[in-house]
This record gives structure tokens, C-alpha cells and sequence, in this order.
């Protein structure tokens, strides 16, 4: 079996094996939590990563070898995907390195956040879990001071299981985990100085002259999210020298954007919603060869497929996108 322990290629960085992730407090469940340690690394939220201090988009994220951070560098995000694209009890190990001289380390120019999965044993061997929380779970008054949480609700559950299929030569591992989340939100009429009569009025007359109902502003609404991550795995002993992998990595996220408009704080009808969707489906294969003591090879074979969806809620392509 390779080590935990990951290479850091002469750079400055970090490594973190499974028990140190395991043993490290995480609110949302982040893998980030563990990388944080890292004192090179600083974060304003999930998945917003500045290692060295530059910008979370040039950052590069490795799972099993095939890049998976934000291609077109429009997210404020190093991840892909609306949460993380692995599950965090998938994870084996991970390192993140802000200046990796390998050859191998391409697609980035920022850090490297590199991901190793976990693979089967000849022990069978697996876990179930399932998370919740709520606004119910969080505290009004920090420093004295009131501060609504809002209505919200998160659960998340998931499943894992590995083992041998050939005891000493042929494993598997597999993983499916899914998170969904309701958040209330409200209108502050009051504070804005607006009568909501004056918003019913614009529906009514755009119903009348154009034949088209935006929808009613409400003085609260949800705002459903969802997310999906599968994971399989098989690991080849072929000899006691040569050893293949081969991955495969799915995650489907959904939320609603558009609720608001975000510059002038102002209100939007439900007919400016718009479900949001990321799928990214990713495949790789490995072989790692030992030919003499001082001579090993790496062979690897990588394919992403990412997709990104903007489905207006008004004539929703798929209407159950995000619900």
C-alpha cells in the first residue's frame, strides 16, 4: 500500500493522513478544516482557500490525480462544485503545498490541494452516518448581542463500504453520501421603507397587459439545496511490483440563485430564480511500477466531464431542479 504520508516535492506545505482528519473538529463537515492548520492557509468560508496569500481561484485541486478546481475562474471558490466535490469520509489523505516543483504539478498558479481516496482491504469493512442540524442548534446572543440565525434546517448522510474481491490482489471501495438543505429567508420590507402592496400591484397589472405572472414576493421564502457525491474505486495488486487504480467520482449539486439583487440589496420577483446546477463526473486510472530499487514510473490516465446549469424557474427546463 502507498503511504498516508504524501509527498510534498521539496515545497513548503503540509500533509495530513486519515487520523488527522478524523480528529478534527469540522462544523460543515469540510475538508478544509484539517488543511487550515497549515499556517501558510487562510479562509473565509467553505471552500475559499488562500494559500500564500493569493487568490482562492488560482489554487489547483487534485482528487486521485485528475484536477478539479473552477476552470473558468469565476467562483470564489477553489472547488468546482456548489460543497465540496468529495465526500470527507472518502478522504485517505491530503496535502496541500504552495510551491510544488514537480513536474507532475501543471493547471494551477496558485497552491496545490492534493487528495488521495481511500481504497479496500482485505478486511470488509464500512460506515454509515447521518448529520443534522438546525437553527434550534445555534445560539441568538453572542457577546450579548442578539442575532437572528435565521429558519434552516441541514441534513446529511452517507454510506461506505470496502473490501477485498480477490483477498491480496483485487479490492474495492465505494462511497454515496448526499447533503440537503432548507433555509428560510425573508423580505425586510420594513427596513427598506416599502409597502408590499406595491409589489402585488406590479403583478397584477404585468398579469393583465402582458399575460405573464412573476410571481408573488412574499415576506418569507425557502431556498432549497442539494447535493449528491458518489464514489468507486478499484485497486489492482498485479505483482508484488506493478499495482493499478482505477476511480470513479460523481457530484451533483442543485441550489436556487438569483432571490436577490445582490448589488442594490433590492427585492426579486420568483420569476428572476433561476436553479443552479453543477454536475461533474470524473474518471482515472493509475498503474505505479517498481522496475529496480532506484527506478519507479507512474502511468496515469485521467477524463472530467463538467456541466453547469442555469434553469430560469419561470419556464423551467426541469421544474424539480432544486426543490
Amino acid at each position: 500500500r502507498r503511504p498516508e504520508q504524501l509527498d510534498l516535492n521539496g515545497g513548503a506545505g503540509s500533509s495530513f493522513d486519515s487520523d488527522d482528519i478524523a480528529n478534527q473538529p469540522s462544523f460543515g463537515r469540510e475538508l478544509t478544516s484539517t488543511l487550515l492548520r497549515d499556517p501558510l492557509l487562510t479562509s473565509t468560508g467553505p471552500g475559499v482557500l488562500s494559500i500564500g496569500g493569493l487568490n482562492p481561484r488560482l489554487n489547483g485541486l487534485a482528487i486521485d490525480g485528475v484536477l478539479q478546481q473552477d476552470d473558468f475562474g469565476l467562483s470564489n471558490s477553489t472547488y468546482p462544485t456548489l460543497r465540496s466535490p468529495i465526500s470527507l469520509d472518502t478522504v485517505q489523505a491530503a496535502s496541500v503545498v504552495a510551491s510544488d516543483y514537480s513536474v507532475k504539478a501543471s493547471g494551477f498558479q496558485g497552491g496545490l490541494i492534493n487528495v488521495v481516496t481511500k481504497s479496500g482491504t482485505n478486511d470488509l469493512n464500512g460506515s454509515a452516518y447521518y448529520y443534522r442540524s438546525s437553527d434550534t442548534f445555534r445560539g441568538e446572543m453572542p457577546n450579548n448581542t442578539f442575532r437572528d440565525a435565521g429558519d434552516f434546517k441541514n441534513r446529511e448522510y452517507g454510506i461506505t463500504v470496502g473490501g477485498p474481491i480477490i483477498k491480496d490482489r483485487l479490492f474495492f471501495f465505494a462511497a454515496y453520501e448526499k447533503f440537503k438543505n432548507t433555509e428560510q429567508r425573508s423580505n425586510d420590507f420594513a427596513s427598506a421603507g416599502v409597502d408590499p402592496a406595491l409589489f402585488e400591484q406590479i403583478r397584477q397589472d404585468t398579469i393583465l397587459h402582458y399575460g405573464f405572472d412573476p410571481g408573488a414576493i412574499e415576506d418569507t421564502f425557502a431556498v432549497p439545496q442539494e447535493s449528491k457525491r458518489w464514489l468507486g474505486k478499484i485497486d489492482w495488486n498485479i505483482t508484488d511490483n506493478h499495482r493499478a487504480s482505477v476511480t470513479y467520482q460523481r457530484t451533483n449539486d442543485t441550489d436556487v440563485a438569483g432571490t436577490t439583487f445582490s448589488r442594490s440589496g433590492g427585492f426579486a420577483f420568483p420569476s428572476a430564480w433561476y436553479n443552479s446546477g453543477k454536475k461533474l463526473d470524473s474518471y482515472s486510472g493509475q498503474l505505479f511500477s517498481d522496475w529496480t530499487e532506484n527506478f519507479s514510473t507512474t502511468l496515469r490516465l485521467s477524463y472530467k466531464e463538467q456541466t453547469t446549469i442555469q434553469d430560469s424557474r419561470a419556464n423551467a427546463i426541469d421544474p424539480n431542479l432544486g426543490e
